[in-house]
């Protein structure tokens, strides 16, 4: 799986990303692999077709409606 590199951040020497759960927004701790261009294969974390935030500015628990 891809994501584009500013969905990741890293806190402490783990990685985190922002995605959709049942509507709500959540962090989840991810490993992140190589880097190609602006975006880095995410290696452990995630499941298939879950929907990383792009912004992760969004409020964590705040109700999205993914578009």
């Amino acid at each position: 799986m891809l994501a584009a590199m500013k969905c990741a951040k890293c806190h402490a020497l783990m990685e985190t990303v922002r995605v959709v759960e049942d509507g709500r927004v959540v962090q989840r701790l991810v490993r992140s692999g190589p880097v190609r261009g602006d975006q880095v294969e995410i290696l452990s974390g995630l499941n298939a077709g879950e929907r990383v935030l792009a912004h992760q500015v969004v409020q964590m628990g705040r109700a999205v409606r993914p578009q």
